[in-house]
């Protein structure tokens, strides 16, 4: 039922209509919308957070199949480990075949993990041995490296003393990516198993 609107009786004006919100209506309107934008405020700061999350691990995660992708196909053509370091700064030598003015041609590379900067990087005509004296030689995989080792594998045994006593057959990438504006968050943890090919292995394509 619609209210009925006051009357207010007076000698000069006889009739005066009063129909509208009292100051406690008014009070109580505004603390109701001010709670609904709060709610609101809220819910909107919530996803522009939750899309900013996913957004970096997004592109941690492509950082990291990026330099995976790398890696695979370098590890998978090699012919013959030079040196390693199965350390907490692993590094890898090794030869491989490229092609060169036209000819194939044995080359060496290295991969090397660097803790202090936390970056992965490739280096082509490596030396034997890959430590801080070398480090600004190499080119950068990818950045934002948490933890990365190299496991091999001949078969289901794993080589763990360097120099093997045969050659692996395949070996194992880790790879822990943290995101550059958060780095005290969740690592992101990447791994990959590389079959070799052509090291002479016992099931390689040289044997």
């Amino acid at each position: 039922m619609r209210k009925q609107p006051s009357i207010i009786r007076s000698k000069n004006h006889p009739t005066v209509c009063q129909d509208g919100f009292t100051l406690i209506e008014l009070i109580a309107s505004l603390a109701l919308l001010g709670l609904l934008a709060a709610i609101f405020g809220m819910g909107l700061v919530s996803a522009v957070e939750s899309y900013d999350f996913s957004r970096g691990n997004t592109q941690v995660a492509q950082k990291s199949q990026m330099a995976m992708s790398r890696m695979i196909r370098e590890l998978s053509e090699s012919t013959r480990i030079v040196n390693l370091n199965i350390g907490s700064d692993p590094f890898i030598v090794y030869e491989r075949l490229q092609e060169v003015n036209g000819r194939p041609a044995t080359t060496r590379w290295g991969l090397h993990f660097n803790s202090a900067d936390q970056r992965v990087r490739l280096y082509e005509n490596s030396p034997d041995q890959l430590d801080g004296a070398t480090i600004d030689q190499g080119d950068v995989l990818t950045d934002g490296v948490q933890g990365f080792s190299l496991r091999y594998f001949q078969g289901s045994a794993e080589l763990v003393a360097w120099p093997f006593t045969a050659a692996p057959s395949t070996i194992q990438i880790t790879l822990d990516m943290v995101r550059p504006d958060s780095p005290s968050s969740q690592p992101q943890h990447f791994t990959t198993l590389i079959y070799l090919r052509n090291n002479r292995n016992d099931g390689g394509a040289l044997r």
